[in-house]
């Protein structure tokens, strides 16, 4: 297996900060840079994103040092029990991103989301799960043994 193509598409909303129950949640409308304020239950100007949860988390990263880790769990009406998780200051992938996967000899081709299991085309009982999707690998695990495997690009 490789790598064809990542297509990675961007949530565009990013968590500023959060404050109790309330975040600010920063979007593009016309191509100028808004900040609106939410809580539980509200949704997102502009979509059909429901707030679901806003939490203020603070951890540490592997030095030690604090981090602002705080979140806002978006549920999206269209897909349902998908969740998406604004964290502070970090782009947010799309549940929509996916990556193709070709075989050697390019005869078998598949495309995937994250979090997915399929079975590879002609390997019967063999089961793959999609743990990560990158530019340049997709990381898969072998449902079945719990093998990890690193899928390269071309």
């Amino acid at each position: 297996m490789r790598l064809k193509e990542f297509n990675e598409i961007r949530v565009p909303y990013m968590l500023k900060s959060v404050d109790g129950e309330t975040a600010k949640v920063e979007h593009q409308d016309g191509g100028e840079s808004k900040v609106e304020t939410v809580k539980a239950g509200q949704t997102l100007h502009g979509s059909q994103l429901k707030v679901e949860k806003v939490e203020a988390l603070l951890t540490q990263d592997k030095d030690g040092n604090p981090i602002d880790a705080s979140k806002v769990t978006l549920e999206d009406p269209a897909a349902p029990g998908q969740r998406i998780d604004l964290v502070k200051d970090m782009p947010t992938r799309s549940a929509a991103s996916y990556a193709v996967l070709y075989s050697r000899n390019g005869d078998s081709s598949i495309t995937v989301k994250q979090g997915e299991t399929f079975e590879w085309p002609g390997e019967k009982n063999t089961h793959y799960r999609v743990v990560d999707l990158r530019n340049d690998q997709v990381i898969l695990e072998q449902v079945e043994n719990k093998k990890m495997w690193t899928v390269p690009k071309k």
